[in-house]
């Protein structure tokens, strides 16, 4: 779990850091194409959740009795680091309007950040901070995610299979009308996160081989409804690994446990230190440096985070226990 984790943060680093709309920035339209292509993490990532969390929900004897202590959970384990990483995007933000080539006036709108504080933006048509857009809406369809999910876990684990199938099918053909959705809503998504909640009914027994394999084909070509054919083998991939292989890769290991706080803060340092930088002509081969440079730096930020905030906030989270 971890290793596909610091696989797929590591994947969307580099694709923010590698593909901006700064002209010429790595020079070679190949190279920026398959740098692109790196954002199958965030799809990684969808799969993963859709496996992990109806997991740690079976493990911990949920029940829909047990939600306001399951959100309080959520809570206190993703929202610290979140909170902390909109406070950098309004710091490096400010730091930014500050230098005198700077052509963009600073704006706190107050109204826009408290819709960040419960992910509501996309309700009420809004954007996300700026240097936070490029990952803060893959935490909004998590949350909504989270939500369905504790909602209807009953159904997903009743012991009838026809109630199991129903629900999950219901749940994953939702994409089917929702294109125009994509970017801001749950329904797009569905059959990347029901490929994880598959795998758990797989891991736990509830269905064969071949059931999980035929259920693996069915939701492959309705994700590839609308979706890139890239994006669509990530999630299939992860979602086969952790159904046969889950043997950990150690040096992947580091990776998959910062993964959140890296996840978190790499955009908004790389949108910042790319436009800046691009002023300059300085030759491509230097460019290249400052993403190796500024990659190693986000680790290093993501490093301190996750030990001082998130790993904190984690133990803190898997202390609070639900009544069986």
């Amino acid at each position: 779990m971890e290793t596909l984790r610091g696989i797929a943060s590591l994947s969307v680093l580099f694709a923010h850091w590698c593909t901006t709309e700064a002209p010429g920035w790595i020079g070679s339209p190949l190279l920026a194409t398959v740098f692109k292509k790196l954002q199958v993490g965030v799809y990684v990532f969808f799969a993963i959740s859709g496996f992990i969390m109806p997991y740690a929900l079976n493990r911990g004897g949920y029940s829909v009795r047990n939600f306001g202590k399951f959100w309080l959970k959520r809570v206190v384990r993703l929202d610290p680091p979140y909170l902390l990483s909109i406070a950098f995007c309004v710091l490096i933000g400010y730091a930014a309007s500050l230098h005198p080539l700077s052509k963009v006036l600073f704006h706190l709108d107050w109204q826009n950040l408290a819709l960040h504080l419960l992910y509501l933006c996309p309700f009420f048509g809004q954007g996300w901070v700026t240097g936070g857009g490029g990952v803060f809406w893959t935490l909004g369809i998590e949350c909504q995610y989270y939500l369905v999910l504790a909602l209807f876990f009953p159904l997903l684990c009743h012991a009838k299979g026809w109630v199991r199938w129903l629900t999950l099918g219901l749940f994953a053909s939702s994409s089917i009308w929702a294109d125009a959705l994509r970017g801001r809503f749950l329904p797009p998504y569905t059959p990347f996160f029901a490929m994880g909640i598959t795998t758990f009914w797989f891991y736990k027994g509830q269905i064969g081989r071949w059931a999980y394999l035929a259920s693996l084909c069915l939701l492959t070509c309705l994700a590839a409804w609308w979706f890139e054919l890239y994006q669509v083998e990530g999630a299939l991939g992860t979602a086969l690994l952790l159904g046969f292989y889950r043997r950990p890769a150690s040096p992947l290991q580091f990776f998959g446990k910062i993964s959140y706080s890296l996840y978190l803060f790499h955009a908004a340092v790389a949108l910042r230190v790319v436009n800046y930088c691009n002023r300059f002509a300085w030759g491509r081969s230097w460019n290249w440096l400052i993403i190796l440079g500024g990659a190693t730096g986000c680790v290093l930020l993501a490093t301190g985070v996750y030990y001082l905030i998130e790993r904190p906030c984690r133990d803190y989270s898997q202390g609070i226990r639900y009544r069986r």
